[in-house]
């Protein structure tokens, strides 16, 4: 089985850490090379982010399908940042608190509903932005 991806991407890094072996990985020059691997057959699967990835399937028509439900590993995730005035700690600390409770509610999901957004692509709010950057 090839698990197709394009060069470059951070999904070739992710396949790695997921134990796939580099012989299984096919890269390929963008997404829509990535489409026509798929459905030629030349790949059995294909990983982006999830939007790019929700954009495939969608023209892939019959030939590809959407894996859901899929959960995605939590170092995949889209974590957004934001930018704060190192004098302002105590604004992060209440920022960082009430995103803390907002981030995968009901309310969340119905906001991130219409741009694509499901349960899966939900941020673990445990996971610090030390974590993050650490790599």
């Amino acid at each position: 089985m090839a698990v197709e991806r394009c060069a470059g991407y951070s999904t070739v890094a992710w396949a790695k850490e997921m134990g796939i072996p580099d012989e299984r990985i096919m890269q390929v020059a963008d997404p829509a090379a990535m489409l026509q691997a798929v459905r030629a057959g030349r790949a059995d699967a294909a990983s982006a982010t999830v939007f790019a990835i929700k954009d495939l399937a969608d023209k892939g028509g019959d030939a590809v399908e959407l894996a859901e439900p899929f959960e995605a590993p939590d170092f995949t995730k889209g974590y957004s940042g934001f930018a704060f005035r190192k004098d302002d700690q105590d604004f992060v600390d209440a920022f960082n608190a009430v995103l803390a409770e907002f981030v995968g509610t009901d309310e969340y999901l119905e906001l991130v509903e219409p741009f694509g957004y499901g349960k899966s692509e939900v941020p673990d709010a445990a996971v610090t932005t030390a974590e993050l950057c650490a790599g």
